[in-house]
Formats: C-alpha cells, sequence, structure tokens
C-alpha cells in the first residue's frame, strides 16, 4: 500500500491503524478521504447503486457506505442510502442494519419500525433467518426501552427468550 497511498484501500487501513491508536480526528479524516476516492473510482451513471453491487459486501457497497457516513455522523446521508437499499433489496439485514442506523441517529419510532419490517422479512422467508430474528427482538426492546415504553419491551424479551433454542 505505501507504492499508492492514494488508494482507497491505503486509506481505510491508515483509517483503521490511527482508530486503533486513538486518533478519533485523523481516523475519521481518513475514512472521509476513502469515500471520496470510492466515489471518484467508481461513479454511478444515475446515482444509484447497481444490482450487482448492492449484492456484494464490498468497499462500494450501500451497505459500508452508510457505515462510513454513520461514522462520519453524517446520518441523514447514510439513513438516505439504506433507505433506498431497503426499497431495493428489503431484505431483514438491510432493515436490521437501518434500524440500528435511526438508532445512532436518536431516531427511534422510525427504529422500531424497521426493527418491526425486519422481522416480518424474517418471518416470510424460508431461508433460516435465526441471527437477524434474535438480534432484532433485541434491538427492538433495547429501542423500546429508549422510549420508555417498557411493557412492549419486556413483552419483546419474553418473544426472544421463546425463540431461544
Amino acid at each position: 500500500y505505501h507504492m499508492f497511498p492514494d488508494q482507497n484501500a491505503a486509506m481505510v487501513l491508515r483509517g483503521n491503524i490511527l482508530l486503533a491508536m486513538g486518533q478519533l480526528d485523523l481516523a475519521s479524516f481518513c475514512v472521509e478521504v476513502a469515500a471520496k476516492l470510492q466515489s471518484l473510482s467508481h461513479p454511478e451513471e444515475d446515482g444509484l447503486p447497481s444490482i450487482s453491487s448492492s449484492m456484494k459486501m464490498n468497499a462500494s457497497s450501500p451497505q459500508q457506505q452508510a457505515i462510513v457516513h454513520s461514522f462520519l455522523e453524517q446520518f441523514d446521508y447514510a439513513l438516505s442510502i439504506m433507505e433506498r437499499e431497503c426499497s431495493f433489496h428489503p431484505t431483514a439485514a438491510n432493515y436490521r442494519m437501518l434500524g440500528r442506523l435511526r438508532i445512532k441517529a436518536k431516531r427511534f419510532d422510525d427504529a422500531r419500525d424497521a426493527f418491526e419490517k425486519c422481522i416480518q422479512a424474517c418471518q416470510n422467508t424460508i431461508t433460516d433467518q435465526t441471527i437477524e430474528l434474535h438480534g432484532a427482538y433485541l434491538d427492538l426492546s433495547k429501542c423500546l426501552i429508549q422510549l420508555k415504553r417498557y411493557p412492549q419491551a419486556i413483552e419483546q424479551l419474553t418473544i426472544l427468550i421463546k425463540l431461544q433454542p
């Protein structure tokens, strides 16, 4: 990576090292530069991610972009990326990530809706979504606690306990 310091991977590596050292300002700068390098090297024609790029977890996936912008505390942009991704690919994993981003942005009512959609997506699929389902119930209960809806939070945790094998 030292031969090509302007490549995206090098900036991400630097950001990770700086983050491990506790240099949050410098790490944030590296993540921001990496995101800009990525957008310059892979411009989208219509501004929307292609289907093939959204199906893979690589540096330019919508999920990764949302994580980067969330780290930079650009919550509105991170949420818009994931909301668009959920409209194109309404999977349990996408809804759960959207809910977790909404919690970081302190939008608890919206997060609750995303976790409920995640649970619904888990129940409507034939593939095993146990991990997402358990995580969604746990995240939903945390969200309800933040909203001071304690009886509902207890109810969700009770459902989670019953689901555990």
